[in-house]
């Protein structure tokens, strides 16, 4: 993401987490990681307690890592999120957002349609968004089938989105 789609990106998020740490509920239940995936994918955060919870310096690239973010996912999922036994109970289903502005531009295809298929459906909530004229709905499709278009970038579209995810999350 570049320019104005990253700063609405940083509002929204600001706005989410305001909101989250006003919710008895989410203070109690919400976990919080960022993973980047421009030339590479990497944990910015790791799953971390909403009170703890410090937005990172997200910077920009210009090439878009998908498949090496669904890799980095799985492995985030499988290492951070408890699963319930007959003998206890696990962590709530992740909720997963993916945005992105551009086109995948790594090697995707068969890790996204993996994915979709053991992670989307069973592991996690997947919500992909599309931001930008250059965001391609029809690829994230082979992510998840919840795909939302914001094609205006503009700051109040973007905290929309984001005021519906903590929403969401609460």
């Amino acid at each position: 993401m570049a320019g104005g789609a990253i700063k609405a990106v940083k509002t929204g998020i600001d706005m989410m987490m305001s909101q989250l740490r006003s919710d008895p509920h989410a203070l109690e239940t919400v976990c919080l990681s960022v993973i980047s995936f421009s030339y590479n994918a990497k944990v910015l955060v790791p799953l971390t307690d909403i009170t703890l919870f410090s937005l990172p310096n997200i910077t920009l690239g210009s090439v878009t890592a998908l498949g090496s973010a669904i890799t980095l996912l799985e492995e985030r999922i499988n290492f951070e999120v408890v699963r319930s036994t007959p003998e206890r109970k696990g962590d709530y289903r992740p909720i997963v957002f993916f945005l992105t502005d551009g086109e995948p531009t790594d090697d995707w295809t068969g890790k996204a349609d993996k994915f979709k298929r053991e992670f989307s459906a069973k592991r996690a909530n997947v919500i992909a968004i599309a931001c930008g004229e250059d965001a391609s709905t029809k690829q994230l499709r082979r992510v998840t089938d919840n795909v939302i278009l914001a094609r205006d970038l503009e700051t109040s579209t973007l905290k929309a989105v984001f005021q519906w995810v903590s929403s969401s999350v609460a």
